[in-house]
């Protein structure tokens, strides 16, 4: 195929699916669950090639795909960007919580008891690991894969498969504001352990100006884990409602960003 020419029904059925996996590939490697680190590579990509071809069969398709090569290699390029896109955005909840988690490791004074963390690919603090496991769980419970596998369909009737996808200004400036939200949201959720030990932070420092024979420095440590946690756990059901209330607000984030990645819409 050296110019633009009509292609056989089957090859434009093969081609078609492929540029169906493409897409499904991008949002496989950022998504939550189908990209987490704990999944194997293998299973990662049988899983994505499952969900394409069970969606193949209802998703609008051209009767004719003609195109030529360049145009071809920026259809796939922009299969999988849309699907990056998709994915990024549907992690975002994911990467906020493990924010506020990383917040209240660093007061807690918990850094230097980091360990390794496949999900992560490097060293991970304690609560950070916890939030982001509590954040995972109450996605599977409420089926947010579900919902996940609704946007990947959806996206094929945004961005047709055959379709050249072009960034626009709406789309990255909702972008910027997401991550703008995420950061405020963040700080939301730690900052109950944050305002608590802030309060512990002022008590002891009341401490070594009446007694300065006291060794404040290291009985912070135990009390500050101690406040720190029994803080976090009473706070566990009101951020898993706060949780559950982040995944619903991600998925009608995305829906937007489907409707902004629309050609001409």
């Amino acid at each position: 195929m050296t110019g633009t020419e009509a292609l056989e029904p089957s090859i434009v059925a093969i081609e078609l699916l492929g540029l169906t996996i493409a897409r499904c590939m991008g949002i496989g490697l950022q998504a939550p669950i189908f990209g987490s680190k704990h999944i194997t590579m293998k299973a990662r990509v049988g899983s994505v090639i499952v969900i394409a071809v069970a969606l193949y069969p209802t998703l609008p398709m051209p009767d004719v795909f003609t195109a030529s090569i360049p145009q071809h290699l920026s259809i796939i390029f922009s299969n999988v960007m849309v699907g990056l896109i998709i994915g990024f955005a549907a992690s975002l909840t994911m990467y906020t919580v493990q924010f506020a988690g990383e917040l209240v490791d660093t007061q807690l004074g918990l850094s230097t008891a980091a360990s390794f963390d496949p999900s992560a690919g490097g060293t991970v603090n304690m609560i950070r690991r916890f939030k982001f496991y509590l954040a995972m769980m109450v996605y599977l419970i409420i089926n947010g894969h579900h919902s996940l596998i609704i946007s990947i369909y959806r996206s094929f009737q945004a961005v047709p498969v055959d379709a050249m996808f072009v960034p626009r200004g709406a789309l990255i400036a909702d972008f910027v504001y997401m991550t703008n939200d995420m950061l405020l949201i963040g700080v939301q959720i730690a900052s109950p352990c944050m305002a608590a030990l802030y309060i512990v932070q002022m008590a002891l420092g009341l401490v070594a100006r009446s007694a300065p024979q006291m060794n404040v420095f290291m009985l912070s440590f135990p009390v500050n884990i101690l406040v720190g946690t029994t803080v976090l756990s009473a706070a566990i059901p009101y951020i898993a409602k706060k949780l559950i209330f982040m995944f619903d607000a991600n998925y009608h984030q995305v829906l937007k960003l489907l409707l902004l990645m629309k050609p001409g819409g």
